[in-house]
């Protein structure tokens, strides 16, 4: 665990994972399928591993958010569906990666602590954020002051491991969303 964390919080945190995922794979073996795993939705340039190396660079260099982004897509290839169209759907993948989030918890010997707000992060990577007060507030109440200000960096992260969108227009979003839950507490 140790290792492996100070590989995931280290500087050279992608050039590692891209280099060696077969190591991150005998720790998490769940990861393996995501290695070369391709997306086929237009929401994503890159396979998963790919995605998910991205995410990981994107995120501070805090174990928590690391380990999140590390297994926030590891649900993917068990709920692949295809629409009519021959695009790729994954509806529940972040349900399923909250399970692979806590069985890896588990392995890694994660205090509780740590361990539910893994699986927590893992979980909620996906949701809608917003800066409506009603919505903003709601997950103010789901998630406390501390996990929903982690989750605007990983839902920044996320998006912008996509390669879909500007890094600008994820660094404006988070921003605004900074500032509605500022304004608001």
């Amino acid at each position: 665990r140790e290792e492996m964390m100070k590989l995931l919080c280290g500087k050279e945190c992608g050039r590692i994972l891209r280099a060696f995922p077969e190591v991150f794979c005998l720790i998490v073996p769940e990861l393996k399928a995501t290695v070369g795993y391709q997306q086929n939705n237009p929401h994503h340039l890159y396979d998963v591993w790919e995605h998910t190396v991205r995410a990981v660079e994107n995120v501070d260099a805090e174990p928590l958010l690391r380990l999140t982004m590390l297994l926030h897509d590891t649900g993917k290839p068990l709920t692949m569906t295809l629409d009519e169209e021959g695009v790729s759907h994954y509806y529940g993948h972040p349900v399923e990666s909250a399970k692979i989030a806590a069985k890896t918890a588990e392995r890694l010997k994660l205090d509780r602590a740590t361990a539910n707000d893994l699986v927590t992060l893992v979980e909620a990577h996906d949701i809608p954020l917003s800066t409506e007060r009603k919505i903003l507030l709601r997950r103010l109440r789901k998630f406390g002051e501390v996990n929903l200000r982690l989750l605007f960096g990983i839902h920044r992260a996320d998006r912008i491991a996509t390669g879909t969108r500007s890094e600008d227009e994820k660094n404006e979003d988070t921003r605004d969303l900074i500032g509605a839950l500022d304004t608001l507490l």
